[in-house]
């Protein structure tokens, strides 16, 4: 209130001439912008996004991943952008929509009464928004060095920053004021949506990403490419020629010279800047396509009324609270051995969601009922006691060479998880043990977060096994994905057991998941169960011999 009194008692109509002490605003306003994004950031854009990009029961988690903080901080980046650019263009609207130069470039030049450029004066209101342009542009070229992430396009923003900055000052300094905000109200239109299309595609809102953008390539063209260079520049090289008197302002007459390059120099560092967001869009449905390579498969979720695969995304899946590139499971089983790749397929429940495709392995068999016998790593997700848990069934052999790509395919680009379960056989030549074909048993490895949350008083999240042998060797995609989970700071357990295969040994895992994992999850009869694994075994356990051999 004492706010909006004080605003009001201020003369917004009054003109003077510029001066240099109407510079001492920028550094209040290089002050301001970053205390009100401080606020900003802390109370609304954090849990905005957080709400957006991962749903509205996502909250801060404990040794939350390096991926999911950035794309946080992302979206805030974005998020505070769009205030920005949003707040810079209404004020130039209320600026210049009533005065004459708004629709009449002839005015950036004479009136009002027998004023002519240079000789004029600039109203109150036009100052002050010009100073908050500046004040922005003053303090971001500061946080772009100690704010914000660093992108790949770090100099390209640092010069267009230092380059308005220059534009302002000096635009100011030699009365071009009108032609500047104008100017101004033409560059934040096409921004505004920019940052709407960059918030959207964060938050995986895919049409409203490419309605955002087909309103910045419109706003782009018709103001930038043909109403800046056909009006503004053209006014800034002609028309105000024709009312510049020239032996009287020689120096002026210079500055016309200098500016006008400037302008244009301004507009080719724009449109080289800008024409980096559809390769924002570009690369962000590369992640989704080529770096994660999780084909989206055209099935419902477990629960429709709380998720639903939405048909023709390409890759991905769409939730209604989660973005269509990221998941956020509770655990992420990932099975290799026979054994607790059988006894997985025959879970019931669970919804197949995609495949991890790899060059090497080309996605092979039935997308609608897969079997054990396919060359694929279908992707499942199953709901259980109110939690999200994804099934990852490695069905092929994965070289050493490709073990470290593969683990990070599957843990920290696309899927997130809080835990993870490896499930894998020992190796009988890396096990510092005996082994007998006639011994059941199984051990483990844990991450040093899942050891330290278990030495705490938190449940580990299999129960009651020995730990590996000192001086066992762990190798292949079992290593590849426990480390990844060290790397991430995921609590990561690998489980292995003995023999490879074997209805003993099935049993086994059967018993200590249902236990500990699927509590109160069904699966097929044991008869059943056990009869087809002997079948499949005794035909070919192509799995285990491509793995250990």
């Amino acid at each position: 209130m004492v706010f909006q009194v004080f605003l009001n008692s201020i003369d917004w109509e009054h003109e003077s001439y510029t001066e240099y002490k109407d510079l001492i605003a920028l550094p209040i306003f290089a002050i301001f912008f970053p205390t009100v994004r401080f606020f900003l950031d802390r109370f609304v854009f954090e849990k905005l996004g957080r709400r957006i990009i991962f749903g509205k029961g996502m909250q801060v988690v404990e040794n939350e991943t390096a991926e999911r903080r950035k794309k946080i901080r992302k979206f805030k980046e974005s998020a505070w952008k769009f205030v920005y650019f949003l707040s810079a263009e209404i004020l130039a609207l209320l600026v210049t929509y009533n005065e004459p130069w708004f629709t009449n470039t002839k005015y950036f030049w004479v009136g009002p009464g027998n004023q002519v450029w240079p000789d004029q004066k600039y109203k109150l209101k036009l100052k002050g928004q010009y100073m908050y342009d500046g004040g922005f542009y003053t303090y971001s070229i500061f946080a772009l060095i100690f704010w914000e992430t660093r992108r790949s396009d770090f100099w390209a923003s640092m010069g267009h920053h230092v380059a308005t900055f220059i534009l302002i000052v000096l635009s100011y300094k030699f009365r071009f004021a009108r032609v500047g905000s104008v100017v101004l109200a033409l560059h934040d239109a096409s921004d505004v949506f920019l940052e709407v299309g960059k918030m959207s595609k964060y938050g995986g809102a895919e049409t409203l990403a490419s309605f955002s953008f087909v309103l910045f390539v419109l706003s782009w063209v018709l103001l930038r490419l043909i109403y800046y260079p056909f009006w503004v520049l053209w006014s800034t090289s002609y028309e105000v020629i024709l009312t510049l008197d020239k032996e009287k302002h020689r120096l002026e007459a210079a500055s016309v010279t200098m500016f006008d390059p400037i302008l244009r120099m301004k507009i080719s560092m724009k449109i080289d800047h800008k024409s980096r967001f559809s390769s924002l869009l570009h690369s962000l449905d590369n992640e989704r396509t080529t770096r994660t390579n999780i084909q989206c498969r055209r099935l419902p979720w477990p629960s429709e009324t709380n998720h639903h695969c939405r048909n023709g995304c390409r890759t991905g899946i769409k939730k209604r609270w989660m973005t269509c590139k990221s998941f956020h499971p509770s655990l992420l089983i990932v099975a290799m051995s026979s054994p607790s790749l059988h006894f997985l397929h025959h879970l019931s429940s669970k919804t197949l969601i995609g495949s991890l495709i790899l060059p090497e392995f080309p996605f092979s068999g039935n997308s609608v009922e897969p079997s054990l016998g396919d060359n694929s790593c279908n992707i499942y997700a199953l709901n259980h006691s109110d939690k999200l848990i994804m099934i990852a069934l490695v069905q092929y052999s994965v070289t050493a060479e490709r073990s470290h790509a593969v683990a990070k395919l599957l843990i920290g680009e696309q899927i997130i998880p809080e835990r993870v379960l490896i499930l894998d056989s020992v190796q009988s030549r890396n096990f510092r043990g005996k082994l007998s074909p006639d011994d059941v048993f199984a051990v483990k490895l844990e991450t040093s977060l899942e050891r330290r949350s278990s030495d705490t008083g938190y449940s580990p999240l299999i129960k009651g096994l020995d730990y590996f042998p000192s001086g066992s060797v762990v190798e292949g995609l079992a290593a590849a994905l426990l480390s990844q989970c060290q790397l991430k700071k995921i609590k990561g357990t690998l489980f292995v057991s003995w023999p490879h295969f074997g209805v003993s040994v099935i049993s086994l895992i059967k018993s200590l998941l249902l236990r500990d994992v699927f509590t109160g999850i069904s699966t097929s009869s044991d008869v059943d169960l056990e009869n087809e694994y002997l079948r499949f075994t005794r035909s070919k356990d192509r799995l285990d011999s491509e793995l250990y051999t």
